[in-house]
């Protein structure tokens, strides 16, 4: 756990740290976390992006919900799910930093990382996070923020994703497989022309 702390506080003021101590002692008991999985949150990637984000949903995770595995912590420090997570995490900040940074909207914030880890992972343990797509649980935690801060926020990125990929969803499910053509500037789907 120490180099984990050491490696992904925060900076010097450990803000990072702060927020996620807040937040788990805010919503759970004294609860002990398995040794292999501090292990495992305390590897240190070769990479630039050290996934700080993610290690803190990961913590907060598995402090509150009792539900992370080490297959998780793998998954999202060595795959593109946690380079996803990271970016969405991100995002999802900026979107909302505009507005006055409350206790509320921290411990929002805080549980939104949890949520994004959830469904990009499908952790069932992880209550509000069973939307079909990324972008409509972002979609929908906006909604919630807004509601929250009685505000409104700039939406039309994930929105007009969510719409984009459910539209194209129903387009290929009601459409029938079309034949590709001779021409070569057809796509090649699988080596197939």
């Amino acid at each position: 756990m120490y180099t984990l702390v050491l490696n992904c506080s925060g900076g010097a003021s450990g803000d990072l740290l702060k927020n996620t101590e807040s937040f788990v002692r805010t919503n759970s008991t004294s609860v002990t976390l398995d040794t292999a999985l501090v292990k495992a949150m305390s590897v240190e990637l070769k990479s630039a992006d050290q996934r700080v984000l993610c290690r803190h949903a990961l913590m907060k995770a598995a402090f509150v919900y009792l539900c992370v595995q080490t297959k998780h912590v793998k998954t999202l420090l060595h795959s593109d799910v946690g380079a996803t997570a990271e970016q969405t995490m991100k995002r999802f900040r900026e979107l909302v930093t505009h507005l006055t940074m409350d206790n509320d909207l921290k411990q929002f914030i805080e549980k939104a990382d949890v949520r994004i880890i959830g469904q990009l992972l499908n952790i069932d343990e992880i209550p509000d996070c069973k939307t079909k797509t990324i972008e409509g649980l972002i979609n929908e935690m906006l909604h919630e923020v807004a509601s929250l801060m009685e505000t409104t926020i700039e939406m039309h990125e994930f929105t007009d994703k969510a719409e984009a990929k459910k539209e194209a969803q129903e387009d290929a499910s009601s459409a029938k497989p079309a034949k590709p053509k001779a021409s070569s500037s057809a796509p090649r789907f699988l080596g197939i022309v």
